[in-house]
């Protein structure tokens, strides 16, 4: 306790690479806070990206036969058949994130928090410092693009839910799935070139703190996934082919929820693998 009260101990504390760490957290964290300005614009009056990677990534689309399939085994909420009369993902009035020079603290603080990989845990103690730290930046980035917006997607159904409000569970489906199928692939890939890194043999996995931590995150990682996948493949196509269909916009709503729990789940796992042994 007498060392709090010592400039030369905080001074060394402050400098080393937990200092930073820390300091970078924590100016990032007030610079997200400060900077998170949501102003916002009509959506048809702005371009829409994620269609474009939707194309590239063929989120939730079916050759026509098989819509035309599903749509005829399908009804709706009124009890008649649903084919193809889908909504845009966009209605009159729907509104969208401006991002200007306005949300710049924002970008800071996330760059800041991201940055601050590059100081602490096994990016300065296994492997190349810059690839690890640049590796666990891209694993982070990832991991809170895909976690952070599958939280937010059950809050926001979860909310329409109890106030009796349209779901719109096809439209949040299809403009997601394009940044969570992105951000799984970039997680898994960061994810690998980690463990390669930080593992000296497979036996750790088993033999050590850090190698038996890891496979509890895998495992909430891989309900995640398994969750997304079928969002992806069956319950979007299901969607697309009935878009009125109460009935799929409730599963959908229950497996985001499931999802979001794993995901939190691996959250807590990865603060204690941080500081696990290897």
């Amino acid at each position: 306790w007498t060392a709090v009260w010592s400039l030369s101990a905080l001074g060394g504390v402050v400098a080393s690479t937990f200092g930073i760490a820390t300091g970078m957290r924590v100016v990032g964290g007030l610079a997200l806070a400060a900077g998170s300005r949501l102003d916002t614009v009509f959506a048809n009056e702005v371009s829409d990206p994620v269609e474009v990677l939707r194309e590239l990534v063929n989120a939730g689309t079916l050759a026509e036969p098989e819509a035309r399939d599903l749509g005829q085994h399908v009804t709706d909420h009124t009890g008649q058949a649903d084919v193809g009369s889908a909504e845009p993902l966009a209605r009159t009035g729907d509104q969208a994130w401006l991002v200007d020079w306005n949300s710049g603290a924002a970008a800071f603080g996330a760059a800041a928090v991201l940055g601050a990989h590059l100081f602490d845990g096994h990016t300065v103690t296994k492997g190349n410092r810059l690839l690890t730290g640049l590796l666990d930046i891209v694993h982070v980035a990832g991991g809170a693009i895909w976690a952070g917006g599958v939280v937010m997607l059950a809050v926001v159904l979860w909310l329409r839910h109890r106030e009796g409000r349209d779901l719109r569970a096809r439209q949040l489906a299809l403009r997601f799935s394009v940044v969570a199928t992105l951000a799984l692939v970039v997680v898994g890939a960061a994810g690998l070139g980690l463990t390669v890194i930080v593992l000296d043999s497979p036996a750790e996995l088993w033999g050590t703190e850090w190698g038996r931590t890891l496979m509890v995150k895998t495992v909430f990682v891989g309900l995640a996934a398994a969750a997304g996948g079928y969002n992806h493949r069956v319950l979007i196509p299901l969607m697309d082919a009935a878009p009125h269909d109460l009935a799929f916009a409730r599963r959908f709503r229950n497996v985001v929820s499931v999802e979001a729990i794993a995901l939190l789940s691996v959250a807590v796992v990865t603060a204690y693998l941080m500081g696990a042994a290897s």
